[in-house]
C-alpha cells in the first residue's frame, strides 16, 4: 500500500514572505507594518531636521544682520574708517537691517572694504579690518544658503516615501497578488529611505559645522 507523502505547508521566510508548495505572497500585515514603520520613521526624522537646520539658519541669519548692526552703531559714534559712508549709506543700511535684507547690508559693507583697499590696505596689514570682515560675512552668507539647499533632498525624499508608503498601505489587497511588484515597491521605498536618511545625516553634519559666529571688530 503506497503512503501519500504531504509537503509541510506553510514556511516563513524573510520579509514575512510565506512559502507554500504552489506559491509565494507577501502577508497583508507585513506590507502594512513595513510601510507603516517607514513613513513614521521618516516623518519623525524630517521634522527634527527642519527644526533643527531652522534653528540654524536663524542664528546665522541673526549673525549677518548683526554685522550690520555693528556697522551701523560705529558710524553713529563716529568711529574711524567708517567716513566714507554718507547719509543715503546710513538711511539704505538702516533699511536693510529693519527689513533682514542681508544683500543690502553686504552693499554697505563692501562700500567700507574697497574704500580700505583704496587706502592701500591689506588683510596682512589690517587683520581686523573691513576685508576679513567683508570676508567673513560672505562666508557666512554661502553657509546660509547652504543649509537651506542642504534641507531639500531629505525633505523631498521623505515626502515621496510616505506618500508611496501611504498609497501601498491603501492598495494593499491589489499588490498582495502581484509577487515581483511589490517585492520591487518594498526594495525601493527601503533605498529611498536609506537615502533620506543618509542626506538627513548630511544635513545634521552640516548644521553642527563650526563657524565663526562673532561681532565684527572693525
Amino acid at each position: 500500500m503506497l503512503r501519500r507523502v504531504t509537503q509541510p505547508p506553510h514556511i516563513a521566510g524573510p520579509l514575512g514572505v510565506i512559502k507554500s508548495n504552489r506559491n509565494m505572497i507577501i502577508s497583508d500585515n507585513t506590507i502594512y507594518y513595513f510601510t507603516s514603520t517607514i513613513a513614521q520613521v521618516l516623518a519623525a526624522t524630517s521634522a527634527l531636521l527642519a527644526i533643527f537646520i531652522q534653528f540654524r539658519i536663524n542664528e546665522v541669519k541673526k549673525f549677518l544682520i548683526g554685522e550690520g548692526s555693528s556697522v551701523y552703531r560705529r558710524k553713529l559714534d563716529n568711529h574711524k574708517g567708517y567716513e566714507i559712508l554718507g547719509k543715503l549709506h546710513i538711511f539704505r543700511l538702516s533699511d536693510s537691517i529693519g527689513r533682514e535684507d542681508i544683500d543690502g547690508i553686504e552693499e554697505i559693507i563692501k562700500v567700507l572694504r574697497d574704500n580700505e583697499i583704496n587706502e592701500g590696505y591689506t588683510i596682512e596689514t589690517r587683520q581686523t579690518g573691513f576685508q576679513v570682515l567683508y570676508d567673513r560675512f560672505i562666508n557666512n552668507k554661502v553657509y546660509l544658503k547652504e543649509l537651506r539647499n542642504t534641507i531639500k533632498k531629505p525633505i523631498f525624499l521623505s515626502l515621496i516615501t510616505i506618500t508611496l508608503s501611504i498609497s501601498i498601505i491603501l492598495f494593499t489587497d491589489v499588490l498582495k497578488d502581484y509577487k515581483i511588484l511589490t517585492l520591487v515597491i518594498l526594495i525601493s521605498l527601503l533605498v529611498i529611505t536609506i537615502l533620506s536618511i543618509y542626506f538627513t545625516f548630511i544635513g545634521i553634519t552640516e548644521g553642527l559645522r563650526d563657524r565663526n559666529l562673532k561681532n565684527n571688530n572693525a
